[in-house]
């Protein structure tokens, strides 16, 4: 649940208190919602229905919602043996627990990658491989190709943040560089029957995308991993090795595999209609994805909504989800949620704007997300606070934490990307 201390003290005005208050609860059912148990459960259940039996089957988990995927599955399924990686380590059963890094792989990670790759040529016809796949895998579960070292996917990956790659670009260039991702886990499972449950943190459906894609080959019309690096012009940036692995591409075997989409990013806004719905507030999906350069789409995105409630006099809220980038020219702190709101409170009007990423976790900073409304807007004059100069040098996380709008939760163990409620 999302910590309602300061956002609710008793110095905030009633009206404000009130409305806050609302928009609280609807984020609190969207989290509640996608929670990685209850989605796992789902998940096997669905698998279930599909007539497979995963009694027995080895289970590989790997992403931020990586543990309580893989508590869900032991208390539904017997489970002979397996590996998790995610933010924990030990034991967990038969399982063995690793502690991986995000959002760049930890230095232990080519060994953990090494393990997965050996378990998973191990299996043979006959066994079931259960892979419980969320987001953050990609760092998480890495094994760099053959003479591509380790620090040069880091340092890759850090370019591309940078530069404001989307994350399916990202993925593009991640699976070029990777002897798991891009459907080389499953090649390696292998004659083993591969099942997949995941928790998307991806737009579109595109289960291809998520962890980069290990257990499930990339889909037609994915970006071309040399494409992403000329368009945002970083081929004289990288490091020689991990340029050298993208000028010679591998292909790799695409291997039937059955998925099942455990929770995404449609789950939780479904939750937050449902919910307001309950509390007699008439709310709807914003009709496209959350995408793009954060300070360019946040204030979009609150202009679109205050247009169609001045259209709709019924129409109290709006919420919308995705995963939008920021491109570094500053030196503060902070993440895209909070510089998504830290660009609204620049245009603010009126109303309430509400952004977080669904895993607890925005950037660099400690809070998930921010939110800005008349008493926020308020209390940045009064403090002398211009949001433009923030904007400049990327420091949303200090200006909403004088204000006192952050959104915490701390780490919610899953991650369906991010979610953005806009109340009249």
């Amino acid at each position: 649940m999302i910590d309602r201390t300061r956002l609710l003290a008793g110095s905030v005005p009633a009206a404000a208190r009130e409305r806050r208050g609302l928009a609280l609860d609807l984020l609190d059912a969207a989290l509640a919602r996608v929670e990685p148990h209850a989605a796992t459960r789902r998940g096997l259940e669905a698998a279930r229905a599909a007539g497979i039996d995963l009694d027995g089957c080895t289970l590989l988990a790997f992403g931020k919602a990586a543990r309580g995927m893989a508590e869900a599955a032991l208390a539904e399924v017997r489970v002979a043996r397996g590996i998790v990686l995610g933010f924990h380590e030990g034991r967990l059963g038969p399982l063995v627990m690793h502690r991986a890094g995000h959002p760049l792989p930890c230095p232990d990670a080519p060994a953990h990658g090494s393990e997965v790759l050996s378990l998973a040529r191990s299996l043979g016809a006959g066994d079931v491989a259960l892979c419980l796949v969320s987001g953050g895998g990609s760092a998480m579960l890495e094994l760099p190709r053959q003479g591509v070292a380790l620090a040069s996917v880091a340092e890759t990956t850090r370019l591309m943040n940078e530069a404001g790659a989307s994350i399916a670009e990202l993925n593009a260039v991640r699976r070029a560089l990777s002897q798991l991702k891009g459907g080389r886990l499953a090649a390696a499972l292998a004659p083993a029957r591969v099942v997949n449950v995941l928790i998307s943190d991806v737009p579109a459906g595109d289960l291809s995308v998520i962890a980069s894609g290990p257990s499930v080959p990339p889909a037609p019309g994915a970006p071309d991993a040399r494409a992403v690096i000329e368009r945002y012009g970083l081929r004289g940036s990288l490091p020689a090795d991990a340029l050298g692995a993208l000028d010679a591409p591998e292909p790799v075997e695409s291997v039937p595999a059955q998925s099942f989409l455990a929770a995404d990013n449609a789950d939780a806004r479904r939750a937050v209609v449902a919910r307001a719905s309950e509390l007699g507030v008439r709310c709807a999906e914003h009709p496209r994805e959350l995408s793009g350069i954060a300070r360019e789409a946040g204030p979009r995105l609150y202009e679109s909504a205050l247009s169609r409630f001045a259209a709709e006099p019924a129409l109290h809220a709006v919420i919308a989800g995705g995963e939008t980038t920021v491109e570094v020219h500053g030196s503060g702190r902070g993440g895209r949620n909070q510089e998504l709101a830290l660009a609204v409170l620049a245009a603010y009007q009126s109303g309430l704007v509400a952004t977080l990423g669904t895993d607890g976790i925005d950037g660099s900073s400690d809070a998930t997300g921010a939110l800005v409304d008349e008493a926020a807007a308020g209390e940045a004059q009064r403090l002398g606070l211009d949001p433009a100069r923030f904007l400049a040098d990327n420091d949303s996380h200090a200006i909403f934490a004088d204000l006192g709008t952050q959104l915490r939760t701390g780490p919610t163990g899953t991650n369906v990307a991010d979610l953005c409620l806009i109340l009249r």
